[in-house]
């Protein structure tokens, strides 16, 4: 390579180090004040990365999206408590970005709705035994990951929770309810149903020529979580 070549080629990549550098550094600092702002509304930036993991996967039917959106996006100014806690009341830090990241906005819901037909804590409970699960049966010499603790999930819940209460869930399920001759009673989903759900849900709303779930059971929750993904391919005993 001539020697005026390599020079330009020298001057080029002199540019392009710093422009990287500086672009790393905003994506970090970008990230590290949405960690701080779920922090200060209880929630958790990696944990709430779990649970889009988890959650993410599912489509939500477009009429209740529009409707979800059209609901939680309304914000008012937060509430300083104290020094690492404040209240908002509408769109906090977890719904804003599931308003602009589809895995995001799939979780908000889909959490939104089980934590209103479940005790939070027992929720916290289930999603974490599920992650353990997970890990256990993963093959050999698979990296495991670290579990989230019961408290984060039941924090990230109790943010979800928060931050999309002016949706009425208790008039939609209602009529959910009654559209399918169903009792307007909301039990807890069993825990072994709710693992199972989480694994398949997704893939029969992706595959349903390919797959179906038979679900023998009586709780009306069931049903209704899986008319908020619109899944087919299921066959309720």
């Amino acid at each position: 390579m001539p020697l005026q070549s390599q020079f330009s080629l020298s001057l080029e990549l002199t540019k392009l180090v710093p422009m990287a550098l500086v672009v790393a550094g905003k994506t970090y600092e970008a990230a590290m004040s949405l960690a701080r702002d779920l922090q200060s509304s209880g929630s958790d930036i990696v944990i709430e990365e779990d649970l889009a993991e988890l959650f993410g996967r599912a489509r939500i039917t477009s009429n209740l999206a529009a409707s979800f959106r059209t609901v939680v996006s309304q914000f008012e100014p937060l509430h300083a408590i104290c020094e690492k806690i404040a209240l908002y009341n509408g769109a906090g830090p977890t719904v804003t970005r599931g308003l602009t990241e589809a895995p995001y906005f799939s979780m908000i819901v889909q959490c939104s709705f089980l934590v209103y037909v479940h005790e939070r804590n027992s929720l916290a409970t289930a999603i974490s035994q599920y992650f353990e699960s997970k890990n256990d049966g993963a093959p050999e010499g698979w990296a495991a990951r670290a579990i989230p603790s019961v408290e984060g999930i039941r924090g990230s819940l109790q943010a979800c929770e928060d931050q999309t209460s002016a949706f009425c869930w208790d008039k939609l399920l209602s009529a959910v309810a009654a559209t399918l001759g169903m009792d307007e009673e909301f039990p807890a989903i069993p825990t072994p149903i709710f693992h199972g759900l989480i694994s398949m849900l997704p893939l029969v709303q992706h595959l349903p020529q390919d797959r179906m779930i038979v679900v023998e059971m009586t709780e009306e929750s069931v049903p209704l979580w899986c008319g908020l993904i619109s899944s087919s391919g299921l066959q309720f005993g």
